[in-house]
């Protein structure tokens, strides 16, 4: 049942958690197809089903002995792809069953990291009750998930498209999440620059006058 469907090395499973086609993945794990056998850039069938958010395939694919903690060529985690894409339910239940929440890509991105670089509000909450590391840098820039909530620049597009939204408070919101779970607001990246520069640099008063109080 482990037929390659195209040129990339895609499996029938894998085409089906992808598409979230429950019922046809419970069908080839029945028929003994492999449940950790995923495309030539290492992505498995359950990397397929958190990177959309198909809860119930996770599930299946979990009662079948799925790995959570195989990683892509990026060395992104189920766990990581849920949370970049914000698929706050899935991640949960990865948690649940002892996914790594400081299992980081090749950039050194944490879950957390990322899940505050998209924006995603609630996954951030539930990793930070998960006990994530709240000062995790990443390799590159050196940044905390604190500096990346505060930084707009078009590398960080989910944070980017939601900051000139007038009403949208998730990025404040984040950062009161982090400052609760003891973020260092005076860590400096790389470049030299605190949360607080990044956010004052850019204009962001809310962020910036709730960051001058924890100093």
């Amino acid at each position: 049942m482990d037929s390659k469907c195209e040129r990339r090395g895609d499996t029938a499973l894998y085409v089906a958690c992808a598409g979230g086609h429950t019922d046809s993945v419970k069908l080839l794990l029945e028929s003994k197809a492999d449940v950790s056998k995923g495309t030539s850039s290492g992505i498995s069938p359950l990397h397929a089903a958190c990177r959309r958010g198909y809860k119930d395939t996770v599930k299946l694919l979990m009662k079948y002995k799925a790995d959570i903690s195989q990683c892509n060529s990026n060395k992104e985690s189920p766990l990581y792809v849920a949370c970049e894409g914000g698929h706050t339910s899935t991640a949960k239940l990865l948690l649940q069953n002892k996914a790594d929440v400081a299992l980081c890509n090749y950039k050194g991105e944490s879950p957390l990291f990322v899940a505050c670089k998209e924006g995603h509000k609630d996954t951030v909450k539930l990793l930070l009750q998960s006990f994530a590391e709240v000062s995790q840098c990443e390799y590159y820039g050196g940044n905390s998930p604190l500096h990346v909530v505060c930084d707009s620049s078009s590398s960080f597009p989910g944070i980017a498209k939601r900051r000139y939204k007038k009403k949208d408070p998730d990025c404040l919101e984040i950062v009161q999440l982090l400052i609760a779970s003891k973020a260092d607001v005076k860590m400096c990246n790389k470049k030299g620059n605190t949360p607080l520069d990044i956010a004052r640099e850019l204009n962001f008063y809310e962020i910036v006058h709730f960051l001058q109080k924890h100093l």
